[in-house]
């Protein structure tokens, strides 16, 4: 289904972040009343006169009318300009005068959407523009793709997409004189700055880099080896989480461009530098090492790997592609720049020498040597598993291993405080080995394989004290992994790990970090426990968490106390017993009222930079209390023998699909089309939308037609009654 106003606002609103912004399209109202709705500070101009009825409910000042050829505003008075339907109508030629002139009003970004109605009606006149077309009229005007493009347009929608959405950035005045297309189309077969290029190539290139800012953590410091004219540093640095981001490459005329085009920003610098030889580098001072289509290009790719794993921080990253068997019907390499030839194998192996493979991704560009005639495609692979049946190029993703590295110091880069860390964050005091909070432990910053991250655990036991927080956190993660076993534990697996939570819990001194594997181990093991069908012990165990107390720890851990206390009601409600069902909710409200009653900077750290996730931690204690409450009002309210339910005063999910089936009546209320003909063209376009056009049909027919009886729906309304009434979802 083509997006709503509500969801192209969002992206607008996402993009453009603080600022002005301009609506410029041909009866664009909604869109601007839902920019609007979003807080976003947008303007509209209105080339059809169609928003007389907006003007009666917006502030005065924000409607203008006007040509697209001559803006009634001043040069850059918008941090962002949007361009819906509006350019479509516009002969080819008249294009580039329109879009310039968007350019002169505009101070940072533009964001293009062509909607599928627009589409379908030039289409219909024989318009055969697409994608590669609007994005090509963009870039020559003096812009280049937004670094949050492929996040706002995913690499293989763009086969199946019905609108055009391109987010673009205005490139200034300065660069954009110094390093015309042209220049750039002399080198482009060595080094190209894809963020000016369209097309399935730039397609590709550009998306490894936001599958990259996927694994960036806060406060991580990325380098991008090999960075060429540094268009993936800069979209790396656009995204925020990096403290610091830094490209490096061999070719003076590469890092001249990129640090004349991208330089300016505090995070990101720019060096001339053999990615083989990273001599500016200490040792484990990178948290991220990216390099793309470069083991190919080097002398020595195991050089190159060796030094990734010397400036990597322990749990740091290592992600590299290597286009897979480029090669004639002679078996050569055609490109005269690359020296090897890579296939799945000998990828994995020469990196498997540094790092322990986390995961891996298979990729597809289409249009070139390889694959001429297959669509775009990313898609992820165990690195021990099957390999995938195609690929034009292989992306893998190490994780440099922290077992063994206690005695590298622990740098903390992501975690703010004012004076000493508090307990949650006092890694370099309580562990042996911190290092293994990164790589085993923190959801977000870990292996993401689970057999990786068991085996890991399982030597992490090996290296640590019995009584350790590092044991305490490895049995931790064997537990919640054997939980995660396809088709759940065995009865003797559980047996065996709880086995090895006893012997911890009797070795472990009373220090907060002990504490709270202790809170956080019997809860696991209640899990365990009820995951085999022994509730007695379960419930002994979630009694046995709440018993102990968090604030020797964090409040935070009361997540565990108090969610046991609601497991072990649960447990007890089921076998009958609603006096200790309702005494163990009692207390889960008790335990969590105790919890967030003290010196918040426990939970929120400095206030000035807050631990996002304590604040998170904070509100799952209250939902695990709320969910109690609930609980206790279900024995009052419910006869015997009726199940648990959570009771809600306020439902949530009717109000969502209530707003979700307005905006969709809104959207067939306004198109020039029938909503026969949109529905019809919507299926036909894409199949698998037939289940939920019939879905919405039958419950904006229920739900809606109060309000569509009162309104200019009336006629969708009665439209959808006559082919839905009777279909169910």
């Amino acid at each position: 289904m083509a997006e709503t106003t509500a969801q192209v606002a969002r992206e607008v609103v996402a993009t453009c972040g603080p600022g002005r912004i301009l609506i410029v399209s041909c009866g664009g109202g909604p869109l601007l009343a839902d920019i609007l709705r979003l807080g976003g500070n947008a303007y509209g101009l209105d080339l059809g006169n169609e928003m007389g009825s907006l003007a009666q409910r917006i502030a005065t000042g924000r409607l203008y009318g006007g040509s697209i050829f001559q803006l009634p505003f001043a040069d850059e008075s918008f941090d962002m300009v949007v361009c819906s339907d509006a350019l479509e109508i516009l002969a080819p030629d008249k294009v580039p005068l329109a879009l310039l002139e968007l350019r002169r009003v505009c101070r940072r970004n533009l964001y293009l959407y062509l909607s599928p109605e627009g589409l379908a009606a030039g289409r219909a006149a024989g318009d055969t523009r697409g994608r590669d077309w609007w994005e090509n009229a963009g870039l020559s005007t003096g812009f280049r793709k937004h670094p949050r493009y492929y996040a706002l347009v995913p690499y293989a929608s763009v086969e199946r997409e019905l609108s055009i959405r391109i987010p673009l950035e205005k490139i200034p005045e300065g660069p954009l004189s110094r390093h015309s297309l042209d220049s750039l189309l002399a080198q482009r077969d060595l080094h190209m700055d894809m963020s000016r290029e369209t097309g399935r190539r730039s397609d590709a290139h550009m998306s490894r880099y936001q599958l990259v800012a996927g694994f960036v953590r806060d406060g991580d410091t990325v380098l991008d080896a090999a960075c060429g004219m540094g268009y993936g540093s800069y979209l790396l640095a656009s995204h925020g989480a990096a403290a610091k981001v830094i490209g490096a490459d061999l070719d003076e005329g590469a890092i001249r461009y990129a640090s004349d085009v991208f330089g300016g920003q505090g995070r990101l610098s720019f060096h001339v530098a053999d990615v083989q030889h990273l001599s500016f580098l200490a040792d484990n001072t990178v948290d991220l090492f990216v390099s793309f289509e470069t083991l190919e290009h080097v002398p020595d790719p195991g050089r190159l790997i060796a030094e990734a794993r010397r400036v990597l921080r322990p749990s740091g990253r290592f992600i590299v592609s290597v286009p897979n068997l480029w090669v004639d019907e002679h078996g050569n390499d055609p490109n005269p720049h690359h020296l090897h030839v890579y296939d799945w194998k000998r990828l994995a192996a020469e990196t498997r020498t540094q790092f322990l493979l986390e995961t891996a991704y298979v990729q597809i560009a289409g249009g070139g040597m390889k694959l001429h005639d297959h669509a775009r495609m990313m898609a992820e692979f165990d690195p021990e598993g099957k390999l995938p049946e195609v690929a034009e190029w292989y992306i893998v993703v190490g994780m440099k291993d922290p077992v063994g590295c206690g005695q590298v110091p622990y740098d903390e880069t992501a975690l703010h405080w004012l004076s000493e860390p508090p307990n949650v964050a006092a890694f370099a005091r309580d562990y042996e080995n911190p290092w293994l909070v990164r790589g085993m432990v923190s959801i977000g910053w870990r292996m993401r394989s689970r057999l990786r991250r068991v085996e890991m655990a399982e030597r992490a036991l090996s290296e640590s004290s019995p009584g350790s927080s590092d044991t305490g956190a490895a049995l931790c993660v064997l537990s919640y992994c054997l939980l995660d076993v396809p088709g759940g534990p065995t009865t003797d697996a559980v047996r065996s790990i709880i086995t090895r939570i006893d012997a911890y819990i009797s070795l472990a001194d009373s220090g907060p970090q002990s504490r709270r594997w202790a809170i956080s181990l019997m809860y696991v093991q209640g899990l365990l426990w009820q995951a085999v069908g022994e509730f007695a012990k379960a419930m002994q165990s979630f009694r046995d968490c709440a018993a102990i107390d968090p604030l020797v720890y964090s409040p935070l851990i009361a997540t565990k106390t108090v969610d046991a206390c609601r497991l072990a009601g649960t447990l007890a409600f089921q076998a009958g017993n609603a006096a200790d069902a309702r005494d163990s909710w009692r207390l889960a409200i008790s335990l969590a009222e105790r919890a967030l009653a003290g010196d918040w900077r426990e939970i929120r750290g400095d206030v000035e930079h807050p631990l996002t996730f304590g604040l998170q931690e904070a509100s799952a204690v209250l939902r695990a209390a709320s969910r109690c409450a609930d609980g206790l009002h279900h024995l009052k309210t419910r006869p015997a023998g009726c199940g648990l339910s959570e009771d809600r005063r306020i439902d949530p999910v009717p109000n969502d699909r209530l707003r979700s089936l307005e905006e969709a009546a809104r959207e067939l209320a306004e198109l020039r089309l029938s909503p026969y003909l949109r529905l019809q063209r919507a299926i036909e376009n894409d199949p698998r939308s037939m289940r939920r056009w019939v879905r919405i049909g039958y419950l904006m027919t229920v739900i809606l037609m109060p309000q569509c009886a009162k309104n200019k729906l009336r006629p969708v309304a009665n439209l959808l009654r006559q082919r839905f009434v009777g279909r169910n979802s």
